[in-house]
């Protein structure tokens, strides 16, 4: 079996628009290829660390050891990989990424050395270098140039129009030399979406993990089928996994469903930092619970949907559902108790322990320190009398 995946870093599928898509574009692409566009498929932590840390094991952050940004599968993935089974069954193994990005660990542990990798960005070279006489092939190709055309042009309309060009002209390459069809299956996908810079600026930050970030692209081409369809069950990049144990008839018992299935889950869990930009030891701030119609996000104090209606869930039962589900907001929820705790020790105002009542000021209110230390000075003599 040949497979073949397309990494596009950053691609936010609400970008996209195949009703309207030309020929010669990345969605005009996709079409005419043929295949499920899945409209409703997410990440459980929308940066490209955990994404792809659920990519290779099928466990969302929590389980797989990469639940922060900076944490990277080469260096944090504590989970076999769907690598680990191809390797087994003597899959070639072909993985194309920018030599610079590499570095980083966006592959499992020891992969970085396994297979046949490119030592640069010719990526024509690199698709000529795959021995199509082999049965069985596995490649993985990260493409970056939407993710630079924005840091180039900016998160506008430009850098959108930018990076789809530039991705159509860098798969439709791939495909001069190698003829889609060559592949039994195709998977063209995304680690995150974005914000635009105008929404960055003036949205409230608890819509970090709106669709806008949370969304990401899955399509999936099956050799022979040249029509494209969509499909909107509820969906996430854990099920990459299963998906591809079911296409080469390998037992599975995990995490996650397989794409091809008409399972799905009743809700996704995400959470998100308060920061785009990594940090060591990075704090989660935001959190959700993603449906098919609506997104349910939390802050540390603040509830709401992502379409803007009002929140219509319990938030007892939507907190104690969060703290089953994710570690991060667990401990976090604690942490909030506890705080809640600090407010109502602070409303103590009752007498010091030589029996002197207390005199409770703001920090800069002069008078209510003049008045305080008259009362003090009051509580001493009327106690002298005494």
């Amino acid at each position: 079996m040949k497979i073949l995946f397309l990494f596009c870093d950053m691609v936010r599928p609400g970008v996209l628009d195949f009703n309207n898509s030309k020929n010669k574009s990345f969605e005009g692409l996709l079409k005419s290829m043929g295949g499920t566009y899945y409209s409703n498929c997410f990440s459980h932590g929308p940066d490209t660390g955990r994404s792809m840390g659920c990519y290779w094991s099928g466990f969302t952050p929590p389980d797989n050891g990469c639940d922060t940004r900076a944490k990277y599968p080469k260096f944090y993935l504590n989970k076999t990989s769907f690598l680990d089974i191809l390797t087994e069954l003597k899959y070639d193994l072909y993985f194309f990424t920018n030599p610079n990005e590499k570095v980083l660990g966006c592959l499992p542990p020891k992969y970085d050395e396994i297979g046949k990798h490119n030592i640069d960005l010719d990526l024509d070279k690199f698709v000529e270098s795959i021995d199509l006489s082999k049965d069985n092939i596995f490649a993985h190709i990260a493409l970056t140039d939407f993710h630079w055309a924005l840091d180039d042009y900016g998160a506008n309309e430009i850098g959108v129009a930018n990076g789809l060009r530039i991705l159509y002209e860098s798969i439709s390459n791939i495909f001069k030399i190698i003829p889609s069809d060559v592949f039994d299956y195709i998977f063209v996908f995304s680690d995150h979406g974005f914000k635009f810079q105008k929404e960055y600026d003036t949205e409230d930050k608890i819509y970090m993990l709106n669709r806008d970030r949370s969304n990401v692209l899955m399509f999936i081409h099956e050799k022979g089928k040249n029509h494209f369809g969509y499909n909107d069950k509820l969906c996430s990049l854990v099920d990459v996994y299963p998906t591809i144990m079911g296409m080469i008839n390998h037992p599975y018992n995990g995490y996650g469903n397989s794409l091809f299935s008409d399972k799905e889950p009743a809700y996704i869990i995400a959470d998100e930092h308060g920061s785009f930009l990594p940090e060591a030891s990075q704090k989660i701030e935001y959190w959700a619970l993603i449906k098919k119609d609506v997104i349910y996000l939390r802050s540390y104090y603040e509830y709401c949907r992502d379409d803007g209606k009002p929140f219509d869930l319990s938030k007892d039962e939507f907190d104690e559902t969060l703290c089953k589900l994710s570690t991060s907001f667990r401990e976090t929820y604690k942490q909030l108790k506890i705080l809640d705790l600090y407010r109502v020790m602070a409303t103590d105002k009752s007498f010091y322990t030589n029996g002197e009542p207390r005199f409770i000021i703001e920090k800069n209110d002069y008078i209510g320190r003049l008045k305080r230390k008259i009362n003090k000075l009051k509580w001493k003599y009327l106690n002298k009398k005494i």
